[in-house]
Protein backbone atom coordinates (compact mmCIF):
# COMPACT_ATOMS: atom_id res chain seq x y z
CA UNK A 1 0.00 0.00 0.00
CA UNK A 2 1.82 3.67 -0.90
CA UNK A 3 2.48 5.67 1.82
CA UNK A 4 -0.05 8.51 2.87
CA UNK A 5 0.48 11.85 1.39
CA UNK A 6 -0.09 15.31 3.66
CA UNK A 7 -2.64 16.56 1.17
CA UNK A 8 -5.70 18.99 1.88
CA UNK A 9 -8.62 17.17 3.48
CA UNK A 10 -11.31 17.50 1.69
CA UNK A 11 -12.92 14.51 2.51
CA UNK A 12 -15.40 13.82 -0.28
CA UNK A 13 -16.35 11.06 -2.60
CA UNK A 14 -19.22 12.00 -4.85
CA UNK A 15 -20.05 7.73 -5.48
CA UNK A 16 -20.38 7.10 -1.61
CA UNK A 17 -21.65 10.73 -0.58
CA UNK A 18 -25.63 10.31 0.93
CA UNK A 19 -23.33 7.46 3.01
CA UNK A 20 -20.99 9.70 3.93
CA UNK A 21 -23.11 12.67 4.89
CA UNK A 22 -25.07 10.08 7.53
CA UNK A 23 -21.73 8.98 9.00
CA UNK A 24 -20.68 12.72 9.03
CA UNK A 25 -23.64 13.83 11.22
CA UNK A 26 -23.39 10.80 13.78
CA UNK A 27 -19.78 11.69 13.64
CA UNK A 28 -20.67 15.66 14.62
CA UNK A 29 -23.32 14.80 16.92
CA UNK A 30 -21.14 11.92 18.78
CA UNK A 31 -18.07 14.83 18.86
CA UNK A 32 -20.27 17.39 20.55
CA UNK A 33 -21.81 14.92 23.36
CA UNK A 34 -18.34 13.36 24.17
CA UNK A 35 -15.68 16.49 24.11
CA UNK A 36 -17.56 19.15 25.19
CA UNK A 37 -17.34 20.97 21.47
CA UNK A 38 -19.01 24.50 21.87
CA UNK A 39 -22.07 24.50 20.82
CA UNK A 40 -23.63 28.17 21.53
CA UNK A 41 -24.64 30.12 18.52
CA UNK A 42 -21.82 32.87 18.88
CA UNK A 43 -22.19 34.03 14.76
CA UNK A 44 -25.13 34.74 12.48
CA UNK A 45 -26.70 32.23 9.78
CA UNK A 46 -24.92 34.57 7.65
CA UNK A 47 -21.88 34.95 8.92
CA UNK A 48 -21.31 31.36 9.12
CA UNK A 49 -22.26 30.42 5.65
CA UNK A 50 -20.54 32.76 4.28
CA UNK A 51 -17.34 31.69 6.57
CA UNK A 52 -18.01 28.26 5.32
CA UNK A 53 -17.91 28.39 1.70
CA UNK A 54 -14.86 30.47 1.95
CA UNK A 55 -13.13 27.96 4.04
CA UNK A 56 -14.25 25.53 1.33
CA UNK A 57 -13.29 27.45 -1.43
CA UNK A 58 -9.90 28.11 0.25
CA UNK A 59 -8.84 24.88 1.90
CA UNK A 60 -10.59 22.03 0.12
CA UNK A 61 -11.53 22.02 -2.84
CA UNK A 62 -9.39 22.23 -6.04
CA UNK A 63 -7.97 25.33 -8.10
CA UNK A 64 -10.79 24.46 -10.77
CA UNK A 65 -13.75 23.75 -8.44
CA UNK A 66 -15.83 26.40 -6.99
CA UNK A 67 -18.12 25.57 -4.19
CA UNK A 68 -20.99 27.78 -3.75
CA UNK A 69 -23.80 28.64 -1.18
CA UNK A 70 -27.36 26.90 -1.74
CA UNK A 71 -29.02 27.26 1.79
CA UNK A 72 -28.22 27.43 5.71
CA UNK A 73 -30.28 25.33 8.35
CA UNK A 74 -30.32 25.37 11.76
CA UNK A 75 -30.46 22.19 13.09
CA UNK A 76 -30.06 22.08 16.89
CA UNK A 77 -26.33 22.52 18.13
CA UNK A 78 -25.41 22.59 14.43
CA UNK A 79 -25.77 24.49 11.04
CA UNK A 80 -26.11 22.26 8.05
CA UNK A 81 -24.89 24.27 5.05
CA UNK A 82 -25.82 23.30 1.78
CA UNK A 83 -23.19 23.63 -0.81
CA UNK A 84 -22.89 23.10 -4.85
CA UNK A 85 -20.15 21.43 -5.84
CA UNK A 86 -19.74 20.03 -9.67
CA UNK A 87 -23.40 20.54 -10.11
CA UNK A 88 -24.22 18.01 -6.48
CA UNK A 89 -25.16 19.44 -3.31
CA UNK A 90 -23.53 19.02 -0.61
CA UNK A 91 -24.53 19.33 3.01
CA UNK A 92 -21.99 20.75 5.40
CA UNK A 93 -22.32 20.61 9.03
CA UNK A 94 -20.90 23.33 11.23
CA UNK A 95 -20.87 24.13 14.89
CA UNK A 96 -21.96 27.51 16.03
CA UNK A 97 -19.24 29.48 16.74
CA UNK A 98 -17.97 27.77 13.08
CA UNK A 99 -14.35 26.28 15.37
CA UNK A 100 -15.60 23.28 14.10
CA UNK A 101 -16.17 21.64 10.03
CA UNK A 102 -17.95 18.43 10.12
CA UNK A 103 -17.36 16.27 7.28
CA UNK A 104 -17.72 12.65 6.00
CA UNK A 105 -14.34 11.28 6.76
CA UNK A 106 -13.74 13.61 10.63
CA UNK A 107 -13.81 16.94 12.09
CA UNK A 108 -12.15 20.11 11.28
CA UNK A 109 -11.05 22.21 13.94
CA UNK A 110 -10.89 25.00 11.72
CA UNK A 111 -7.90 26.84 13.59
CA UNK A 112 -5.68 24.06 13.84
CA UNK A 113 -6.54 23.29 10.05
CA UNK A 114 -5.55 26.80 8.91
CA UNK A 115 -2.66 27.18 11.47
CA UNK A 116 -1.16 23.62 9.92
CA UNK A 117 -2.33 24.66 6.11
CA UNK A 118 -0.06 28.01 7.00
CA UNK A 119 2.79 26.30 7.66
CA UNK A 120 2.71 23.56 5.18
CA UNK A 121 2.06 26.74 2.55
CA UNK A 122 5.74 27.75 3.05
CA UNK A 123 7.50 25.04 2.92
CA UNK A 124 8.55 23.23 -0.71
CA UNK A 125 5.73 23.12 -2.98
CA UNK A 126 5.07 19.58 -4.67
CA UNK A 127 7.16 18.79 -8.02
CA UNK A 128 4.88 19.11 -11.56
CA UNK A 129 6.17 16.98 -13.88
CA UNK A 130 3.89 16.54 -17.57
CA UNK A 131 0.26 16.68 -17.73
CA UNK A 132 0.30 18.18 -14.37
CA UNK A 133 1.10 15.26 -12.53
CA UNK A 134 2.10 15.57 -8.71
CA UNK A 135 5.24 14.02 -8.10
CA UNK A 136 5.73 11.87 -4.62
CA UNK A 137 9.64 9.98 -3.97
CA UNK A 138 8.41 6.98 -3.40
CA UNK A 139 9.15 3.13 -4.78
CA UNK A 140 6.92 2.32 -7.44
CA UNK A 141 3.77 0.19 -6.37
CA UNK A 142 3.67 -2.98 -8.59
CA UNK A 143 1.27 -5.66 -9.14
CA UNK A 144 2.91 -9.03 -10.10
CA UNK A 145 6.10 -7.27 -10.99
CA UNK A 146 4.63 -4.41 -12.91
CA UNK A 147 3.59 -1.20 -12.51
CA UNK A 148 -0.07 -0.04 -10.76
CA UNK A 149 -1.87 2.65 -12.85
CA UNK A 150 -4.71 3.35 -11.21
CA UNK A 151 -8.07 5.16 -12.47
CA UNK A 152 -10.73 6.61 -10.50
CA UNK A 153 -14.13 8.31 -11.79
CA UNK A 154 -17.70 8.36 -11.73
CA UNK A 155 -20.70 8.06 -15.15
CA UNK A 156 -22.08 11.00 -13.78
CA UNK A 157 -18.75 13.21 -14.05
CA UNK A 158 -18.48 15.15 -17.17
CA UNK A 159 -14.76 15.09 -16.49
CA UNK A 160 -14.40 11.54 -15.67
CA UNK A 161 -16.50 10.91 -19.44
CA UNK A 162 -13.85 12.88 -21.02
CA UNK A 163 -10.50 11.15 -19.28
CA UNK A 164 -11.82 7.61 -19.03
CA UNK A 165 -11.82 6.64 -22.53
CA UNK A 166 -8.43 7.96 -23.18
CA UNK A 167 -6.60 6.23 -20.31
CA UNK A 168 -8.12 3.37 -21.90
CA UNK A 169 -6.64 4.05 -24.80
CA UNK A 170 -3.40 4.76 -23.32
CA UNK A 171 -3.58 1.85 -21.05
CA UNK A 172 -4.08 -0.78 -23.67
CA UNK A 173 -0.68 0.69 -25.90
CA UNK A 174 1.23 -1.38 -22.65
CA UNK A 175 -0.86 -4.58 -22.74
CA UNK A 176 1.06 -6.79 -20.39
CA UNK A 177 3.74 -4.47 -18.74
CA UNK A 178 1.17 -2.56 -16.67
CA UNK A 179 -1.54 -3.24 -14.04
CA UNK A 180 -4.52 -1.14 -14.94
CA UNK A 181 -6.92 -0.77 -12.28
CA UNK A 182 -9.71 0.81 -13.92
CA UNK A 183 -12.45 2.20 -11.72
CA UNK A 184 -14.69 3.57 -13.10
CA UNK A 185 -18.23 3.42 -11.21
CA UNK A 186 -16.52 1.25 -9.23
CA UNK A 187 -15.99 1.23 -5.57
CA UNK A 188 -12.31 -0.59 -5.00
CA UNK A 189 -8.65 0.35 -3.94
CA UNK A 190 -10.24 2.94 -1.70
CA UNK A 191 -7.55 3.32 0.34
CA UNK A 192 -5.35 4.26 -2.38
CA UNK A 193 -8.18 6.97 -4.28
CA UNK A 194 -8.14 8.78 -0.40
CA UNK A 195 -4.26 8.50 -0.17
CA UNK A 196 -4.31 10.88 -3.44
CA UNK A 197 -7.50 12.57 -3.30
CA UNK A 198 -8.89 15.08 -1.55
CA UNK A 199 -12.23 13.11 -2.50
CA UNK A 200 -13.24 14.88 -6.00
CA UNK A 201 -12.71 12.55 -9.54
CA UNK A 202 -11.48 11.78 -11.65
CA UNK A 203 -8.24 11.11 -10.15
CA UNK A 204 -5.46 9.52 -11.63
CA UNK A 205 -2.54 7.39 -10.14
CA UNK A 206 0.37 6.10 -12.17
CA UNK A 207 2.61 4.08 -9.86
CA UNK A 208 1.83 5.63 -6.73
CA UNK A 209 4.58 8.23 -7.79
CA UNK A 210 2.63 10.51 -10.11
CA UNK A 211 -0.93 11.55 -9.57
CA UNK A 212 -3.39 13.96 -10.23
CA UNK A 213 -7.00 15.07 -9.72
CA UNK A 214 -8.65 16.22 -12.45
CA UNK A 215 -9.05 15.51 -15.99
CA UNK A 216 -6.26 16.49 -19.00
CA UNK A 217 -8.46 18.73 -20.81
CA UNK A 218 -6.82 21.95 -20.45
CA UNK A 219 -4.06 19.96 -22.37
CA UNK A 220 -6.20 18.89 -24.94
CA UNK A 221 -6.71 14.97 -26.39
CA UNK A 222 -3.59 14.72 -27.96
CA UNK A 223 -1.28 16.30 -25.50
CA UNK A 224 -3.31 14.27 -22.82
CA UNK A 225 -2.49 11.00 -24.36
CA UNK A 226 1.12 12.06 -24.68
CA UNK A 227 1.69 13.08 -21.32
CA UNK A 228 0.19 9.25 -19.80
CA UNK A 229 2.28 7.49 -22.15
CA UNK A 230 5.31 9.09 -21.68
CA UNK A 231 4.60 8.70 -17.67
CA UNK A 232 4.02 5.07 -18.24
CA UNK A 233 7.02 4.38 -20.23
CA UNK A 234 8.97 6.29 -17.14
CA UNK A 235 7.62 3.48 -14.89
CA UNK A 236 7.74 0.40 -17.59
CA UNK A 237 11.57 1.03 -18.20
CA UNK A 238 10.47 2.86 -22.02
CA UNK A 239 8.16 -0.44 -22.84
CA UNK A 240 7.16 -1.21 -25.38
CA UNK A 241 10.02 0.14 -27.11
CA UNK A 242 7.22 1.28 -30.37
CA UNK A 243 5.03 2.76 -28.15
CA UNK A 244 8.30 4.88 -25.82
CA UNK A 245 10.44 5.69 -28.20
CA UNK A 246 8.97 8.29 -30.14
CA UNK A 247 8.73 10.03 -27.17
CA UNK A 248 12.27 10.05 -25.64
CA UNK A 249 12.89 13.61 -25.11
CA UNK A 250 9.61 13.93 -22.90
CA UNK A 251 10.09 10.57 -21.16
CA UNK A 252 13.90 12.01 -19.99
CA UNK A 253 12.64 15.23 -18.29
CA UNK A 254 10.30 13.47 -16.17
CA UNK A 255 11.42 12.82 -12.47
CA UNK A 256 11.52 9.65 -11.33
Amino acid sequence: MPEKQEKKKNIWMFSTISLAIVLAVFAAASSLACTGMATSKELSADEISNKTIEFLNTYLVQPSVTSSFVSIEDVGSLYRVTTLIENQEVPVYVSGDRKYIFLPRGTIDVAEFEAATTTTATQEQPQITVGSFNVVDIPVCEENGKPIIYFFGSSGCPHCRWEHPIIEEVAEQFDDYISFHNNMDGDEDLDVFYTYSTGGVPTTVLGCKYFRQGSGESLGEDMEKEALTAIICKLTGNQPDDVCSPLADVIEEIPY
